[in-house]
């Protein structure tokens, strides 16, 4: 589950890198061609990115051009309840290839053993940074126990008159600090300003209104969840520079964005003084930035330089984006968020096109489904290496979940024994299986042998000397689903075969136990771990299934 959690990350970070290098590069070449307003909304669409590393398929996305490592991380499953483990270990298995093209299984347990220690080091850094912005968080908290709230009626007429002014109809109380050492603003549902401490002796009146202002403004614009979400993006992508880069720029633009709003309300005839309020603040009070939970006035050298750069060239009309700009961004955060359909096509596909069109015979059949073994029962075991092991359980449930997402697809109900790497007993899968009315039973197993030659697929049915009608069904069905698995799979065909086990002589419905290849044997074993493979598994069973069905509705 980790693993998986950390590929999908890794993945966002590189999609979102793409987009932040093309954001750098657009800036140095266009430099003041599109304004600081439409950068920042840009930025806000690379943060979507960072904090949603979930894929959004489209056909056109920024992932068409990125290299082909997103093919390995795709291989990881899409399904909630999937186990991760296993194919994370199948993915490093199928892509570790010496020169010849063979598999090396010892690298593909190096590679994913590697995986699973930078998943840890990732969730360790997130706790780090997420334990050090909680701490800037409660010191805050317990630093304003001691802000006095300022009662001077002219100040507090002056923030009503300018929330008005800019539509925001919260009261938003303004209090003295003695921590923050520039005015900001913090509390996306308690919203307070903090002034330092003696600023109201050093400015004039008309100063103050543009310090409240531009604190305002970024309450009105928002700023103030897009700070969240960077602070959600920076613990997430602690390992990545470009997101640090990233998000100190988009602070930048989202100063410089929040003056260009206060310069619009004021007019072009206040650029000068409120350039001489920035200088004048800067002059007093430290040029460092403040935590990601604040937005704030003041800033670094940089970032005044910027600012005082848009003030001198600033022209009315300005903040408001032209349609044309909104296309682009639109397009670009289209490109930004989703995922391309065509790069998951060369991947594993989940579906079929034949199992997409539902059978109106099948609509509603209920299919059991049973991934043999689970929890403290590892079933067969094959140790490839001392960190390692590939375990039979885990194989079953990759393919069960494949094939149940197959089935609904073609409009049949699907019960499952387990859905996770659950300890389920024999007694009760029997007792499952009677209780659920359903057509068929399908119990997914892998074999093994202490000849590691023995390989290929088979599967069993039980028959009794009475032959019941069930009987009879299972063993049609066996002969039916093995024709499907060999025309799917390229494993030695190991046919039917009859035997007495309890989840199919004790089960009141047709039922059948595949193996569908052997631990024991390399060939079959690096087959089995392939992502492609189970895929191809589970196709071959959903096709079996739908044909026994189809037949048992004549």
């Amino acid at each position: 589950m980790l693993t998986n959690i950390f590929v999908q990350v890794c993945w966002a970070s590189l999609a979102a890198s793409f987009i932040i290098i093309l954001m750098f590069l657009m800036k140095h070449f266009l430099r003041d061609r599109l304004s600081a307003r439409v950068y920042h909304m840009i930025w806000i669409l690379v943060l979507i990115r960072l904090i949603i590393p979930f894929q959004i398929e489209s056909p056109y996305s920024i992932a068409s051009i990125l290299p082909d490592i997103y093919r390995i991380m795709d291989h990881a499953p899409q399904e909630e309840e999937a186990n991760y483990q296993t194919v994370t270990e199948g993915m490093a298995l199928y892509y570790a290839e010496t020169v010849n093209g063979e598999t090396d299984q010892q690298t593909a347990a190096d590679s994913f053993g590697m995986i699973s220690a930078f998943s840890a080091v990732w969730l360790i850094g997130c706790g780090i940074a997420a334990a050090f912005y909680v701490l800037v968080i409660v010191r805050l908290k317990r630093q304003s126990k001691q802000f006095s709230r300022i009662q001077d009626p002219t100040i507090n007429a002056m923030v009503e008159q300018n929330c008005t002014r800019l539509g925001i109809k919260k009261t938003i109380p303004v209090y003295i600090n003695t921590y923050y050492p520039s005015p900001c603003i913090t509390g996306i549902f308690r919203p307070r300003i903090y002034l330092p401490q003696n600023i109201i002796g050093q400015i004039y009146s008309h100063q103050l209104e543009h310090v409240l202002l531009h604190e305002l403004a970024h309450y009105k614009r928002k700023d103030l969840i897009y700070s969240m979400w960077a602070a959600i993006a920076f613990i997430m992508h602690w390992f990545n520079p470009l997101v640090w880069l990233a998000i100190r720029e988009m602070r930048y633009d989202r100063e410089v964005a929040a003056d260009l709003y206060v310069m619009e309300l004021l007019g072009k005839s206040a650029m000068i003084p409120y350039g001489t309020t920035l200088i004048k603040l800067a002059s007093l009070f430290p040029k460092r930035s403040i935590p990601l939970n604040l937005v704030g006035f003041n800033g670094t050298k940089t970032a005044l330089e910027r600012r005082i750069h848009m003030i001198k060239s600033f022209k009315e009309g300005s903040y408001r984006i032209p349609i044309l700009t909104v296309i682009l961004v639109l397009l670009l955060g289209t490109l930004t968020v989703s995922l391309t359909s065509c790069a998951q096509q060369s991947a594993a596909p989940l579906l079929d096109a034949k199992a997409t069109t539902v059978n109106p015979s099948l609509k509603g059949q209920v299919v059991f489904l049973d991934p043999g073994h689970g929890g403290t029962d590892d079933g067969a075991v094959y140790p490839y290496s001392e960190s390692s092991e590939v375990k039979e359980k885990d194989l079953n449930l990759a393919i069960a979940i494949r094939l149940a997402e197959l089935l609904q697809q073609s409009g049949m109900q699907v019960v499952m024994t387990r859905q996770d790497d659950s300890t389920v007993q024999l007694d009760e899968r029997v007792e499952m299986v009677n209780g659920s009315q359903a057509a068929l039973l399908v119990s997914i197993h892998q074999d093994s042998h202490p000849d590691a030659s023995n390989n290929g697929t088979n599967t069993i049915y039980y028959s009794s000397d009475k032959m019941s009608e069930n009987e009879v069904a299972s063993e049609k069905a066996a002969q039916v689903i093995q024709a499907n698995l060999m025309k799917h799979l390229d494993t030695q065909d190991r046919g039917t075969s009859q035997a007495k086990f309890r989840m199919l002589s004790d089960t009141q419905v047709p039922s059948i136990i595949t193996n569908i290849g052997y631990l024991s044997n390399e060939s079959d074993r690096e087959l089995l771990l392939n992502p492609d493979f189970q895929q191809k598994a589970a196709l071959a069973l959903h096709d079996g299934i739908t044909e026994v069905l189809a037949e048992m509705s004549k």
